[in-house]
């Protein structure tokens, strides 16, 4: 190759490189900008300069490991059998001669040094991965729990393992490459020729390579002792953890290989001194007839012969081991068991007293309620509702439960033309206020009753009072490409009002000054637009706001914890906070079952709260006992605060998380099992109830009530799911936790009977469909233009008995507009369906209550007109909502079918009623 085509290619490769490393510079210089800003410029700047360091100290170690080693092999390495002839010319004769010197040779020792240089960098880049594993070794605090194999606290398999794994893996890397290198040195220069005779190698490379080798399997020794310790992690057997053949087949099988191991790389020392390669040969062939003998084929005869004829006898021990560190890794052991009597004795004077129960019973899904809020609160098309949370609020002197949404700005829906850079950047920049209702009123046409709406918030309710409605930082941003700029000359975008717009100018806290040039071309570099530079309209008070998704705002200053999929928007005082629940999780606590992959350890130890407007985080920690936590605590002090600097406020709508509730359900229906041997025999093996949700049966998902629990006094807001035996649909249990400050995470589980049947929520719904008036007027709303959408249905425990409602909306196919038009109750052997919650529950429970035998053995109460001539009357009332809205949009052909089928529909109706 030419050398100008060398130095192209060389020029090209720097100018790329320098390209690289100087978008780095510009990401971590804008992000230490955002950082500062927030008030976390020490969690960064510790985050950065331990990587930093961890970089340099590795890289540093493998660059003189590898670069002393190259530097080695090349000094007692004999000349290559390539040789070039350059000519000098003697001083005193000035006869010229050929003076033959070794090829590449010249620039030998520079070419090793860049080779080690390159190589020790990716080494560094690839350790400072690591930092977490590093700060948690460095800061770990004891779990107070010994492992029951070794007696170990759970923080060494937690905090120490890890760290001790990573400097193994640099070790492997080091010896690894630098043998690599130095046989391809030893290669080069022919020096791994044989001696006359051919039996041997030159004894100094035999030396440097005997001891390369040997310290590999010095590593490989080390590396078979921890595998002892992983056992703790197994999942082979019946449990998760070491059972009895791994350990009384795989440890000793781990030892014979570490001592093996250490025996051969000492014979691989003692090998410089003695001809031949015979010793750490034998050493070698030894350690991979252990493997195969006594790591394989050992542990399979133990397991075949003396563990599987005998299972239940032989890993007792471990499966109580199993239960017990799996119960604690989840907080299960902190349940309290109580009995559930499901007695059929319910009448209007019980319901009557616990009516505080009975108005929070949600009749409002989420999904459909989604929909509506869309429908008819969206105001204009750029506004969005992304979710609807349930939370509660106190209205006249009582907690209520509501479903609450906040209306975030979505771009993306304006027009193609409104889509200018400076639309979307600079003039749309936040949402606008919140719609609320109570989840179990709805308007006379079917919808939801809302008690906050329009455009500014209206409300009655003085906690849902918004004074600071705008909302710059919700679930609908985009991640690291979302940006906008406030301050500047162009007014930003805040509401709709009438025929105009209102318009106003950021005042909060947010965002990153651009009155520097060096911040703007950081900037404009970042986000690749040069108009952050050509703007007239940004200013010297121009701030520029990212990270605004809230979820990817909190995982950039807390990257080590794991986020609740879910944030909810709460209003207090008048302003608008996101919280979102933050986990500590693990993947090494010994014997405990994992449920998510490898993970085996949860904690919902943080909840975090992000101000909708000024975009201000805090973390406050709700499970100071947590080692987690506490570890995470001394690495950043400055990052938690303590539960009780939470504004009490907030405070009072902290919820217990739906996703650390599903995994503690998923894992006590099985772990609840005491006894090894039901536990074995999965004798009582229970599963999250399932209901029928268009037509597939799936796992009901926890929900939320402000209920009162049997024997307490007063109602409390708190998370419940039911459980049913496997493979049976009959229910067995139900399971809650509370959210009240006062007794936070306090978890009952409910135990029915075994001796009784109580109706599991797929039982349910089978008799609902076997309800022949119900059954009919399901299947006259489900014809062509209109779906019957069955909302979940809710097991509602009631002093010492148990109710099931089940919401059914009715959604048009031309709109999404789901109306609440029924709702279903079921009590023992009683069904009602009626338009509202309190006619059903006097149909079932009031004194003139007919119930009239239904198919299945249960029993419907008789409204006063038949149910199929309801269905009629809602038949015809949408049929002639459909035709209206036809007629307005001009499509006569649809409102003339729908006019033929009103009139179809009436006639109907006439001769059932008998006029």
């Amino acid at each position: 190759m030419k050398r100008s085509n060398i130095i192209a290619l060389s020029l090209a490769a720097l100018l790329f490189t320098v390209f690289v490393a100087s978008f780095a510079v510009i990401q971590l210089f804008t992000d230490w900008l955002w950082f500062k800003q927030i008030g976390y410029v020490s969690v960064f700047s510790k985050i950065l300069s331990v990587n930093v360091l961890i970089a340099l100290v590795a890289g540093l170690a493998f660059f003189v490991f590898f670069f002393a080693n190259a530097l080695i092999a090349r000094r007692i390495s004999p000349p290559p059998t390539t040789w070039q002839q350059a000519p000098t010319i003697n001083p005193i004769s000035g006869n010229v001669t050929l003076i033959k010197t070794p090829v590449g040779m010249r620039y030998f020792g520079l070419i090793l040094f860049a080779v080690s240089a390159i190589f020790a960098l990716f080494a560094g880049i690839n350790a400072a991965g690591s930092w977490d594993a590093v700060l948690k070794y460095l800061n770990q605090v004891p779990f107070g729990v010994k492992d029951p194999l070794f007696g170990l606290d759970v923080s060494f398999h937690m905090f120490s393992i890890p760290f001790y794994r990573l400097l193994i893996s640099i070790g492997y890397q080091m010896v690894i490459f630098s043998t690599i290198m130095v046989a391809a040195i030893y290669a080069f220069s022919t020096g791994m020729a044989y001696r006359p005779g051919l039996d041997k190698l030159t004894p100094h490379i035999k030396a440097h390579l005997s001891v390369l080798i040997g310290l590999f399997f010095a590593l490989l020794a080390v590396s078979f002792k921890f595998g002892t310790y992983d056992l703790l992690l197994s999942p082979a057997g019946v449990i998760f953890g070491a059972g009895y053949t791994d350990i009384h087949a795989r440890i000793p099988a781990y030892t014979i290989l570490m001592i093996t191991s250490l025996v051969t790389a000492a014979l691989f020392l003692v090998n410089i001194y003695f001809k031949g390669w015979k010793l750490p040969i034998a050493g070698m062939t030894v350690i991979v007839a252990v493997g195969v003998l006594v790591g394989g084929v050992y542990p399979a005869f133990v397991q075949q012969y003396l563990v599987s004829p005998n299972e239940i006898q032989k890993e007792t021990p471990y499966i109580k081991q199993s239960i017990k560190f799996t119960n604690l890794a989840y907080n299960l052991n902190a349940i309290t068991e109580k009995p559930f009597s499901a007695e059929d004795t319910l009448d209007k004077a019980a319901m009557n007293s616990d009516k505080q129960t009975i108005d929070n019973i949600r009749l409002w899904d989420w999904q459909p309620l989604l929909k509506t809020f869309n429908q008819i609160q969206s105001i204009r098309l750029y506004y969005d509702f992304t979710d609807v949370d349930v939370d509660r609020y106190e209205i006249d002197g009582r907690l209520r439960q509501v479903g609450i949404a906040a209306r975030e700005l979505n771009t993306a829906s304006l027009p193609d033309n409104a889509r200018t850079w400076v639309n979307e950047h600079l003039v749309y920049t936040h949402g606008y206020g919140v719609v609320a209702n109570k989840v179990n009123e709805l308007t006379d046409d079917g919808l939801p009753k809302l008690i906050t709406q329009d455009i500014p918030p209206k409300t009655s309710i003085a906690d849902l009072k918004v004074t600071r409605p705008e909302i710059y930082f919700g679930e609908t941003q985009n991640t690291s490409s979302d940006f906008i700029i406030t301050n500047t000359k162009t007014k930003e975008f805040d509401y709709p009002m009438g025929s105009g717009n209102k318009y106003t100018t950021y005042s909060g806290q947010d965002g990153v000054g651009l009155s520097s040039m060096a911040n703007r071309l950081a900037f404009a570099w970042r986000f690749g637009t040069l108009k952050l530079l050509l703007s007239d309209s940004l200013t010297d008070k121009s701030r520029i706001m990212f990270y605004r998704n809230i979820e990817d705002r909190v995982k950039r200053i807390a990257p080590f914890l794991t986020y609740e999929d879910d944030p909810y928007i709460v209003v207090d005082k008048g302003r608008l906070y996101w919280m979102v629940d933050a986990y500590t999780t693990a993947s090494r606590y010994p014997y405990a079952h994992p449920y998510d992959g490898d993970r085996n350890y949860i904690r919902n130890s943080v909840k975090v709260v992000v101000d909708a407007y000024n975009g201000t985080v805090n973390y406050y920690v709700f499970d100071p006992s947590d080692p987690i936590v506490k570890t995470y605590r001394k690495i950043f002090p400055e990052l938690f605060k303590d539960a009780s600097q939470l504004p009490s406020g907030l405070r009072a709508h902290i919820r217990y998380p739906v996703k650390l509730f599903t995994i503690q359900s998923k894992t006590f229906a099985q772990f609840h099992m005491a006894d090894p041997q039901v536990f074995y025999n999965k004798e009582d093996l229970w599963t999250i109830s399932q209901e029928a949700v268009d037509g597939t049966k799936t796992q009901i998902e926890p929900y939320y009530m402000e209920m009162r629990l049997p024997s307490e006094k007063n109602t409390e807001f708190m998370l419940l799911n039911t459980f049913t035996p496997s493979n049976k649909d009959n229910m067995i249990a139900w399971f809650t936790a509370k959210c009240n400050p006062d007794e936070y995470g306090k978890m009952l589980v409910y135990t029915f009977p075994k001796q009784k049947l109580v109706y599991g929520p797929m039982q349910i719904e089978a008799r609902i469909n076997q309800t022949p008036d119900i059954s009919q007027q399901l299947s006259l709303w489900n014809q062509q233009g209109s779906r019957v959408i069955r909302g979940n249905i809710f097991v509602i425990p009631v002093k010492n008995s148990i109710i099931y409602v089940e919401p059914l909306y009715l959604q048009s196919e031309q709109t999404e507009l789901p109306q609440l038009k029924r709702v279903i109750v079921a009590y023992g052997p009683k069904i009602a369906m009626e338009p509202d919650l309190a006619t059903a529950l006097d149909v079932i429970f009031g004194k003139n209550a007919q119930p009239a035998q239904a198919t299945g053995g249960g029993t419907t109460g008789t409204p006063s007109a038949p149910a199929s001539i309801r269905a009629l009357i809602d038949q015809a009332d949408q049929l002639f909502n459909d035709a209206q809205a036809k007629q307005r949009s001009g499509d006569w052909a649809s409102y003339g079918e729908d006019m033929k089928k009103l009139e179809a529909a009436l006639s109907e109706l006439k001769g059932k009623s008998g006029k």
